[in-house]
């Protein structure tokens, strides 16, 4: 977003230059950074939730067990009432 630009919140140049990090860098800045590196970086490739369960096997089994609980009252919902 330009300096001059509104979004859609309505939020003005003066809004967004108060959103400064100590640094000097604007919020569009951080942000565009983070992106960058997120991009540039192999950390999802190396660290997949398959190493992850094998890290955490107890975790990742209430982990399981957790999802299943909820996947079943979600569908407890959605039948209809006799």
């Amino acid at each position: 977003m330009s300096e001059g630009a509104t979004s859609a919140g309505g939020d003005t140049k003066n809004q967004s230059r108060a959103v400064q990090s100590r640094g000097g860098e604007s919020l569009e800045d951080l942000l565009s950074t983070l992106q960058s590196q997120i991009k540039s970086s192999d950390w999802l490739q190396k660290n997949t939730a398959e190493k992850w369960e094998a890290e955490n096997p107890e975790l990742a089994r209430e982990y399981k067990e957790a999802m299943k609980t909820n996947s079943d009252n979600a569908d407890d919902k959605e039948k209809p009432a006799s």
